[in-house]
């Protein structure tokens, strides 16, 4: 999947020019054009839509698969005797999901709000650009659009370090899980630090 991905993203090194802004302060921007134009639309039909659409596809056929497990494990009932003995452990529901598997499906849920929140302002953003790029515009719309520019760019990058947090949240089981790595690195760093000072 990387591979095709860097090869479907590969012509991103075709037309792309380095300018400098100001001294040992330089930029990487797309020469206007058509491949700017290509560029723009490309950004948001693979980045906002075809990139959202396959996160809500498979997060629905995700959560059709865990309940679709549940019946299964729910159907799963062996008669004995005029009585039924399930394969299921005793004090799990069979008919709903886990508290694992619905903590499971709040974290991607919550993966998939934050990815279409963040990641289509932009491609919006950059098709705004591209309509309007022949109009005169005031020195204020300007600095409007570069701040809109600006922010924009940084949100787009929000869903690569909201993923930590998103579950520590929501995951009752990494919120344990994280506690423990912390806990366990603070031992050993305190075990390594003693250690070090009967060295010395």
């Amino acid at each position: 999947m990387t591979l095709f991905w860097m090869i479907f993203h590969i012509h991103t090194l075709i037309d792309i020019n380095i300018y400098q802004l100001a001294p040992y302060y330089y930029s990487c921007s797309y020469a206007p054009g058509i491949y700017t134009t290509f560029t723009n639309y490309y950004q948001l039909v693979v980045r906002g839509l075809l990139a959202t659409l396959l996160m809500i596809v498979f997060g629905l056929l995700t959560v059709k698969n865990i309940r679709r497990a549940h019946r299964t494990a729910a159907a799963a009932a062996v008669p004995v005797a005029n009585s039924t003995i399930t394969t299921i452990a005793v004090g799990h529901s069979t008919n709903y999901p886990s508290q694992k598997d619905r903590q499971f499906i709040f974290m991607m849920c919550s993966d998939i709000i934050i990815y279409v929140f963040c990641g289509i302002l932009r491609p919006i953003y950059m098709i705004y650009i591209q309509a309007t790029q022949y109009q005169i515009k005031s020195d204020e719309r300007q600095a409007i659009e570069a701040f809109i520019n600006s922010l924009t760019l940084f949100i787009t990058f929000i869903p690569t370090c909201t993923g930590f947090y998103t579950y520590f949240l929501v995951s009752k089981s990494f919120r344990q899980n994280a506690k423990k790595v912390l806990q366990t690195n603070r031992i050993y760093n305190y075990y390594q630090l003693h250690k070090c000072t009967r060295n010395t």
